[in-house]
């Protein structure tokens, strides 16, 4: 089974203690980045989550992510 990939955009405190935090303990999902504004909470939330990629604009999240399917 091919695991969803998910990528979160914005890095507030819905993201931390409701989305990132559910899909984080579902076992067909992979955390592969998170998108905000503010880099600092960003960053936060990748590094808690250990999610690889961190992007300012979510354009350039959802095109890179295209490019790697």
């Amino acid at each position: 089974m091919n695991k969803l990939r998910y990528g979160c955009v914005g890095a507030g405190a819905i993201a931390d203690k409701k989305h990132i935090m559910e899909y984080s303990a579902m076992e067909n999902v992979e955390l592969v980045a998170i998108c905000d504004t503010n880099a600092k909470a960003a960053g936060f939330l990748a590094e808690k989550y250990k999610m690889p990629k961190v992007y300012k604009d979510y354009n350039e999240m959802f095109a890179k992510a295209n490019k790697n399917n």
